[in-house]
């Protein structure tokens, strides 16, 4: 593992010092060009909890990853820059059902620089742009939205929540505005205690998971993603988000997106095609085929949804 080839990855090789303003450099550049994505999943292969699988995978062959690949890899990078970091569990908020799965379900990183605490998060689906502060109540602009956190005293907990459809100061005060994204659990944790959540992430019961492709990434003033059939840009203006235009995929095109974005080995690919082939047949495929693949444009600044996956 070579410190300067993972830098090099994210364009980050003038970061030498580990003060707050290259923690936000490293963190932005990790999101922008490093991909949220469950494609190992989809061709068979297991995803272990190995520093040195993950850089291989994320550094070396170019691909991205989920939470216990880029946080676990990204808190290393940190601890080699002089950072002083812990791990910690987290429940992520599913929107469909209002409520929260399990915890360890997804692992992320606290800071500490001098007197205070950041959270950086680079293996989430719903990407913040920076680190953000990790104090109680105070509002954070980022690209993506506002967020803040508040503290859940029943859980013993800290509940992280965002905004992207405030239009004025007056929204920002008014809780339905607010979407929870996780809670984080203060306990610092050891990587080996997320194992059993690693083995459930890819199992048949973490449906969003399970069931279809996930690649999600930052641009410049947005987030594009790949969710099953469909591929999506979101656009972002002054922390609200102002644009979302969708296109339905075949399975041919979800595919070659995968592969172009992701830099899969030919032998996946070859084993991806035989499982393809394998599931024919199902008329699914023709009905995707037929429907409209025109763009979508619509404006989605009155939306609250709660997850993107």
């Amino acid at each position: 593992m070579n410190l300067i080839s993972y830098l090099k990855r994210i364009h980050c090789e003038h970061v030498k010092e580990p003060t707050l303003e290259n923690l936000k450099i490293l963190h932005q550049n990790h999101v922008k060009h490093v991909t949220f994505e469950n494609l190992d999943m989809h061709i068979g292969k297991k995803v272990e909890m190995s520093l040195e699988k993950a850089f291989d995978k994320v550094i070396n062959r170019n691909r991205g990853g989920f939470c216990c690949e880029l946080n676990y890899l990204f808190s290393w990078l940190l601890q080699q820059l002089g950072y002083e970091i812990t791990l910690h569990s987290c429940r992520v908020y599913l929107g469909t059902s209002n409520s929260y799965n399990s915890w360890f379900s997804h692992l992320t990183t606290l800071i500490k620089i001098r007197d205070k605490m950041y959270l950086a998060d680079v293996g989430f689906s719903y990407p913040y742009k920076c680190p953000l502060e990790f104090v109680v109540d105070k509002i954070q602009k980022d690209m993506i939205g506002f967020m803040k956190f508040r503290i859940d005293e029943a859980n013993k907990c800290f509940t992280l929540l965002r905004c992207n459809t405030a239009l004025n100061e007056e929204n920002l005060k008014d809780e339905t505005f607010w979407t929870p994204c996780y809670q984080l659990n203060p306990v610092p944790r050891k990587i080996e205690e997320f194992l059993n959540m690693l083995e459930w992430v890819q199992s048949e019961n973490n449906v969003r998971f399970y069931n279809r492709t996930i690649c999600i990434r930052q641009i410049d003033n947005g987030i594009i993603m790949l969710l099953g059939y469909k591929f999506s840009t979101l656009l972002f203006e002054n922390s609200i988000l102002i644009k979302r235009n969708d296109v339905e995929l075949t399975r041919e095109q979800v595919y070659k997106f995968g592969v172009a974005q992701q830099n899969i080995s030919s032998n996946d690919e070859d084993r991806n095609v035989k499982e393809e082939s394998s599931d024919q047949g199902t008329g699914q495929e023709a009905d995707l085929d037929n429907r409209n693949k025109g763009n979508m444009q619509y404006n989605v600044t009155a939306s609250r949804s709660g997850e993107f996956v």
